[in-house]
């Protein structure tokens, strides 16, 4: 459901999103979805296994110079994954202060917020370097890399 997209980046998500491609997809051995800035080393997030029964772990990295970045872990249900990066339409109305003080469209306080295909997890930022968060433009190919990763049937193209 989108309700506040017009077509434009939020203020809260950084233009570096959309260097973010798929760099790893192991979803039948090791469990790991691993999405790459244009500089492998510098900028990643990545999802693999969660604690608990129908969770994930969702670990991040954003370097902002050489001699600064932001890291962060956070442990996010199935569905909210699903959810965040398009594949699941419901609403979670546990955020609604959250999506209309962002102008989003689905967000889950502490683990994502997401307009049209722009995605910040796990929070919205100042779209500017130094926020703690990872932006990421959810792609057609990002989002059949979630699906399969998650245990989703491939679409057919």
């Amino acid at each position: 459901m989108v309700l506040n997209f017009d077509g434009m980046p939020p203020q809260w998500w950084h233009p570096r999103g959309r260097e973010m491609t798929v760099a790893v997809l192991q979803p039948l051995d090791a469990r790991k979805l691993r999405l790459a800035g244009s500089a492998q080393h510098w900028t990643w997030l990545e999802i693999g296994p969660g604690h608990l029964a129908g969770t994930r772990r969702v670990s991040w990295r954003v370097r902002h110079t050489t001699e600064d970045h932001a890291a962060g872990v956070v442990e996010v249900l199935e569905s909210d994954l699903r959810r965040a990066f398009g594949l699941d339409g419901s609403w979670n109305s546990d955020a609604d202060p959250l999506i209309f003080i962002y102008r989003a469209d689905l967000a889950a306080p502490g683990k994502y917020i997401r307009l049209g295909p722009y995605l910040n997890i796990p929070c919205p930022g100042t779209g500017r370097n130094g926020d703690p968060n990872i932006s990421i433009l959810v792609t057609p190919e990002i989002q059949e890399a979630v699906r399969l990763f998650l245990g989703g049937e491939a679409t057919k193209a």
